[in-house]
């Protein structure tokens, strides 16, 4: 199966989608990434990107920056109180929610 990705318009957001489904079908990270040329191109310009994968059933969980920056500290300070996490359960659960989804 091949995962794919036109690089018309190609946006930051749909690129961090695309590698994050390659991470999620376990590409090798040392895998050279496929380029796709346009065929009628005398130049052979690429067009897009393309990785062979196995499988498609994994998920990668994704989360934005701020909520990732929310995480991070909510994490810090169950650290900071000695593993107290307490303070924190409704971010815990949020977080084990985000990645198990």
């Amino acid at each position: 199966m091949k995962l794919s990705i036109d690089l018309d318009g190609l946006t930051w957001g749909q690129l961090f989608d695309f590698v994050d489904a390659a991470r999620g079908a376990d590409v090798n990270p040392a895998q050279m990434v496929g380029q796709v040329t346009d065929p009628n191109d005398p130049e052979a310009r690429t067009v897009g990107l393309e990785a062979t994968v196995a499988d498609l059933t994994q998920r990668v969980a994704v989360f934005d920056h701020s909520t990732r920056l929310h995480y991070a500290q909510s994490l810090s300070h169950v650290l900071e109180e000695d593993g107290d996490a307490r303070a924190e359960l409704i971010t815990l659960r949020d977080l084990r929610d985000g990645l198990l989804q």
